[in-house]
């Protein structure tokens, strides 16, 4: 079939084109009907269609293609959201880049690039395509729009990436009181080393903001997590980008085991002990055993963070996420794929005495077994697991090195790896001088992690009672899932943390509460409105917290 030809653009001002998407044919919902047409840029230049909206997108693999009734060729992920676009019963003025610029030449692609900014700007709404919809597409839009509500972005494209993600991340910061962003950041393993680093990669500073220009090939999955309790974040900018930020830190690690490719199903296993086992031992079995070369796994052995927990438990958290587990979970989120903490259990038992010489081996795993495999799979990809001196068990960054911090920050749910940093003038270098120098407290972020004992506010503000379980529930305000605390004895769950002393946190503002009570039997009638546990109300407590700064 003949391509559509391209007419050269006038040389007259600033020229480009847009696209007529036409309403489908409901008999042909298949055929995606367009029309092309040359337009000035300027809007009181153009006569006809003077309002048009751009189309954001991702490209996606370049070689994988579609075509369209004009002869034209796009990609996958551009054919699988044109029908999402047209109206039922009119049409619709778009541009986007794909159509509207002439790809194979050169010289106008070259030139197009240059309008792009304008294009955008001078453009009635900019519709941005994530792909189709899942099960639970409304709860990140849904975020997507309070945020949108909530911060006054503008972004100057004439600045460079990583300001620009600093000034959303700064905004953020300062509606929502809160830094989860942070536990974004990940430094790249090939740039985890010191100075001596050969690597070409260009190092991406600073590193409390995360390159969200990095496109992985799989969802970095990390399950919720509320390490700090809630809290308010109490953080600013310095200056020469640096983050100055409160809070406290934990443990220090002493080991770091990466959990092998091999065993996620990626590329050759790296781990020298792992591949010296027999070639008809599953990776995940290497993977148990060599761990328990390093850890006690008997169903007695005593977990130090956690009181009443065992070193094997711990581990089945890491195994979990954190904590995707029954056990922590309403009744609404469990289905017959969330494994349980006795499950879990039963899977490092099994690997612990899986014979490979066994007859019985060759039958396969049993449901159990790939039930717990399949959450391993999700939660331990490209992540490392990470022992402390402090007897800390945890998943964290494949960056980690012995040595490394871990830190619980006011208003991150989730606690940070992080590499002390020795300032030198105008900038910095990995150190491991603990000395008083003034950069004691000067740090890069290495990634977020987990761990039994810090998942859950413990660093702050200290184990939970007798009887109470931490629990995931959906009942935010945006249906997204929050913490609760259930009640083992009475059978029921709340959202107040029953650590905190709410009575100091009050406040008359409805807009800035955190947490509400209606009035009880008895009381007047009214509502009491309670703000996040914040650094005051911390060191009022007793809490001895840091000023950590992040370069």
């Amino acid at each position: 079939m003949d391509r559509y030809q391209y007419e050269p653009l006038s040389s007259s001002g600033k020229q480009i084109r847009l696209v007529i998407l036409h309403p489908l044919v409901p008999s042909r919902p298949e055929e995606i009907r367009v029309s092309i047409f040359e337009a000035p840029l300027e809007a009181e230049r153009r006569v006809l269609y003077k309002e048009f909206m751009a189309l954001s997108y991702v490209w996606g693999d370049t070689n994988d293609r579609r075509d369209l009734m004009l002869r034209l060729s796009v990609t996958a992920n551009l054919a699988e959201a044109l029908p999402y676009l047209p109206w039922p019963d009119s049409c619709r003025t778009l541009w986007i880049d794909a159509i509207c610029i002439n790809q194979e030449d050169m010289d106008e692609r070259a030139e197009q690039v240059k309008l792009m900014v304008e294009i955008y700007t001078s453009s009635k709404h900019v519709l941005a395509w994530l792909g189709p919809s899942t099960h639970d597409s409304n709860v990140a839009m849904n975020l997507l729009h309070w945020i949108s509500d909530s911060i006054d972005i503008r972004p100057d494209y004439r600045k460079p990436v990583v300001l620009a993600y600093q000034e959303f991340l700064l905004g953020e910061m300062e509606v929502t009181g809160r830094a989860d962003l942070l536990s974004e950041c990940l430094m790249p393993k090939d740039l985890s080393s010191t100075s001596t680093s050969t690597s070409t990669t260009p190092t991406w500073a600073p590193s409390w903001i995360s390159n969200w220009t990095v496109k992985r090939e799989w969802d970095f999955l990390m399950m919720n997590q509320s390490a700090d309790g809630q809290s308010a974040v109490a953080a600013f900018y310095a200056d020469q980008g640096t983050l100055r930020i409160k809070g406290v830190l934990v443990a220090t690690v002493v080991d770091v085991l990466e959990f092998p490719p091999l065993f996620v199903g990626t590329k050759e296993s790296k781990n020298n002990n792992i591949a010296d086992q027999p070639p008809s031992t599953p990776p995940v079995v290497a993977l148990v055993r060599e761990i328990a070369e390093k850890l006690d796994l008997s169903e007695t052995a005593h977990y130090r963070p956690s009181r009443g927990s065992t070193i094997l438990e711990a581990l089945c958290y890491v195994f979990s996420g954190g904590g995707f587990l029954t056990n922590h979970l309403s009744a609404e989120m469990i289905n017959v794929a969330t494994p349980s903490m006795a499950q879990f259990k039963r899977f490092v038992r099994f690997a612990l005495e899986f014979n490979e010489h066994d007859a019985s081996a060759r039958k396969g795993p049993d449901q159990e077994v790939l039930l717990c495999l399949g959450s391993i799979l999700n939660a331990c990809r490209e992540r490392a697991l990470l022992v402390t001196r402090e007897g800390y068990i945890g998943a964290g960054p494949v960056a980690a090195q012995p040595g490394d911090k871990i830190a619980v920050l006011l208003g991150c749910m989730r606690p940070l790896v992080l590499r002390r940093q020795k300032r030198l003038r105008n900038f910095t270098t990995t150190s491991s001088d603990t000395g008083h120098d003034g950069n004691a407290n000067t740090y890069a972020v290495v990634g977020p992690c987990n761990s039994h004992g810090l998942n859950w506010g413990e660093a702050l503000l200290g184990p939970l009672p007798d009887g109470v379980t931490f629990i995931w529930n959906p009942s935010g305000p945006y249906g997204d899932v929050g913490p609760a605390f259930g009640n083992n004895r009475a059978g029921e769950e709340c959202v107040a943390d029953p650590r905190v002393d709410w009575d100091l946190l009050k406040t008359d503002s409805k807009e800035h509460s955190f947490v509400q009570r209606a009035a009880g039997p008895g009381e007047a009638e009214g509502v009491t409105y309670y703000r996040r546990p914040d650094a005051a109300y911390f060191e009022r407590k007793g809490v001895t917290l840091e000023n950590l700064d992040f370069v």
